[in-house]
């Protein structure tokens, strides 16, 4: 294995590497494939920050098992090895993610219409079924126009079209320098005891505090898709930069969801609203409640906005903040396909 940055481990210790003796393994053992896997050379671009709470170690190690799974079955037509049935399969290849963490099932079974999924269990237990009905304020509403949809005879038709017009949209990744929040702290932070309830809004809890959930306007049925993160505020308690970053960013008004990424510690932003000359504010932004802070002669925050875009933060303050940009993504209908490369590569 190789790695375009130097610092990282290239041993059996990296997440990308570990799937490549597992899946050699239970081909060795499969019934439906004489086929051996020859040496794999592994070479990982790193673009996600370390500790960004991205999932970047599991998309990478999901990618390697699936572009293994392609690898062999292409090898075995191109050897006419008819016997080596393609390699192990989708089903198999979630079983054995399960082993390398959570996520790697996830970017495996994730819904390939939206790229989401509702996640129970450890995370393991994939449904990408359901993605949307309870996502979102106005449900009711939708389920209203997915039943008259039905009645037309295109009983997906509003809610395929609305989960694909968000594929491709801007998402931009915020992390505040040397700053990681170890997942075990973050929980430890949530104060729950071993066989303590919890239950997130979608899966029937409480709704969150008035304040913590963020919706983007344009959901279907003219209701609005909503954010929320459980873990965030037992994250700021461990990293409070991250939330003074939120507060900042949220305070520009500039983006229409502004949120923590899994346990932490990078933020990302989505819906810019443009300039603020465009959007015709007359406050300094709003506060995470929505409300308007009011007037502020000495705010810019069109020129706070660039700031943090170029990594200065706190305010002069340089490469305090990593920044970088992607878009919403989902994984391809074909067999063989994948999550499209954000630099425009089909592969």
């Amino acid at each position: 294995m190789t790695c375009s940055d130097p610092t990282l481990p290239c041993g059996p210790s990296n997440l990308a590497l570990r799937p490549v003796e597992l899946y050699r393994a239970a081909l060795l053992s499969s019934s439906s494939s004489s086929y051996v896997l020859p040496p794999v050379h592994v070479h990982l671009s790193k673009r996600v920050p370390l500790e960004g709470g991205l999932g970047g170690g599991s998309a990478n190690a999901a990618t390697v098992l699936h572009g293994l799974d392609v690898l062999v079955r292409r090898s075995a037509e191109a050897e006419a090895k008819a016997e080596a049935k393609g390699g192990l399969g989708g089903e198999r290849l979630s079983e054995l993610s399960e082993a390398l963490g959570s996520d790697v099932t996830f970017f495996l079974d994730a819904n390939r219409l939206s790229g989401s999924a509702l996640c129970t269990g450890r995370g393991e237990v994939i449904d990408p079924t359901k993605v949307a009905v309870g996502m979102w304020e106005g449900a009711e509403a939708e389920a209203e126009a997915e039943a008259e949809a039905e009645a037309k005879g295109n009983p997906k038709g509003n809610l395929e079209s609305n989960l694909k017009s968000k594929v491709g949209a801007l998402v931009e990744i915020f992390k505040v320098k040397n700053c990681g929040c170890g997942t075990p702290s973050v929980f430890a932070a949530l104060n729950l005891a071993v066989g303590d309830p919890f239950l997130p809004p979608l899966l029937g809890g409480p709704p969150p505090p008035t304040g913590k959930l963020l919706g983007v306007s344009g959901g279907p049925a003219g209701g609005r898709f909503v954010f929320g993160n459980d873990l965030e505020e037992a994250a700021f308690s461990v990293q409070p930069r991250i939330r003074r970053l939120k507060e900042e960013m949220v305070r520009t008004g500039r983006w229409e969801v502004v949120m923590m990424s899994g346990s932490g510690a990078s933020l990302f932003a989505i819906g810019d609203r443009g300039e603020r000359g465009e959007r015709g504010r007359s406050g300094g932004g709003e506060n995470e409640e929505g409300e308007d802070e009011g007037e502020d002669a000495d705010y810019d925050p069109d020129g706070e906005v660039e700031r943090l875009r170029r990594g200065e933060w706190p305010r002069g303050c340089e490469g305090g903040v990593e920044y970088f940009v992607g878009r919403a993504s989902r994984r391809g209908e074909g067999e063989d396909s994948w999550y499209p490369d954000p630099n425009g590569s089909e592969e």
